[in-house]
């Protein structure tokens, strides 16, 4: 399971500057991107379905109105 931001922060913090843990941690860094890059497109097809839904929630109350207001 990939780490939190918070973990790979400390970690970071307690290893000293050409350690060989850091590729390690370079590692977890790329981890913690893809999952929030694949997050972030789970949401913006959550977001588009959404989307869709409402705009055609709002033609079929255009429909019905303008049926409802014909003579």
């Amino acid at each position: 399971m990939a780490k939190t931001l918070r973990e790979l922060a400390e970690e970071e913090e307690q290893l000293p500057d050409g350690h060989p843990e850091w590729q390690h941690v370079a590692l977890g860094w790329q981890a913690l991107a893809i999952a929030q890059s694949e997050k972030i497109i789970e949401l913006e097809q959550e977001l588009k379905s959404m989307t869709d839904a409402k705009n055609g929630f709002q033609s079929a109350l255009a429909r019905a109105n303008a049926a409802r207001s014909k003579p």
